[in-house]
Parts: C-alpha cells; sequence; structure tokens
C-alpha cells in the first residue's frame, strides 16, 4: 500500500484565492465563530489533493466541521459549501493541535475516498 501524507493547516492566501467569489447573502444554515477555513492537502503516491473545510464554533458552543468550501467571500462574511450557506464572525483563527488531530481523522477516510474513486 502506497503511503498518503497529510498536512492539515489554515488554507493558504493562495488557496483561499482559489475559493474567492462573491457570495449573494440568502438564508443561513449557521453563523461560526473562532472561526478558520483549514486546508486538508493528501498526498498518495503522486496523486495530490486539497479539501477546504469550514471549522469553528456555533452560537450553541458546538465545535462544528462543513463539508468541501465551494466559495468565500470574506467581504461579506460568507462561506458557501455545496447545499448550505454559513456567516463568519470575528477574526480567523489558527485550528489548536488537538483540532488539527480530530479534523485530520475526520478528513483521512474521505481524503482517500476521493483520491481511489477520482474524486466523485
Amino acid at each position: 500500500m502506497t503511503d498518503a501524507n497529510i498536512d492539515v493547516g489554515v488554507a493558504t492566501a493562495e488557496e483561499l484565492a482559489q475559493l474567492a467569489a462573491h457570495i449573494e447573502p440568502g438564508p443561513l444554515k449557521d453563523t461560526i465563530s473562532g472561526w478558520c477555513i483549514v486546508a486538508v492537502r493528501v498526498a498518495i503516491g503522486t496523486v495530490r489533493t486539497v479539501e477546504t473545510v469550514l471549522f469553528g464554533d456555533t452560537p450553541e458552543g458546538r465545535r462544528w466541521l462543513t463539508s468541501a468550501v465551494i466559495a468565500v467571500d470574506l467581504d461579506r462574511g460568507l462561506v458557501r459549501i455545496r447545499n448550505s450557506l454559513y456567516a463568519v464572525t470575528g477574526p480567523s483563527v489558527e485550528p489548536s493541535a488537538e483540532a488539527k488531530e480530530r479534523i485530520t481523522t475526520i478528513m483521512m477516510a474521505e481524503a482517500v475516498r476521493a483520491l481511489k474513486t477520482g474524486g466523485a
């Protein structure tokens, strides 16, 4: 079996630029504070993939991790995932080492599945 290399961290300026878009306001799934766009970078052999997710806290104090982010409008404080729109409040923060471990565990199976199925 080929080794997988995984790097989890705050999305770089380049990664965020690829997601930048004008997002029209609409019904929100939730508002997230203490947030960051996390990039999960996976390399298996010569295949590389980057999955970005929104991570942070809901108003009820729950930790929240979304599915893949498809667009970010930082000017409006909006983040779109496939079927939902989130507002983000306050500054973006670096996730703790524990949070990065949890995100890695959650995303590992999804990233490997995506690589094996060609992203389908």
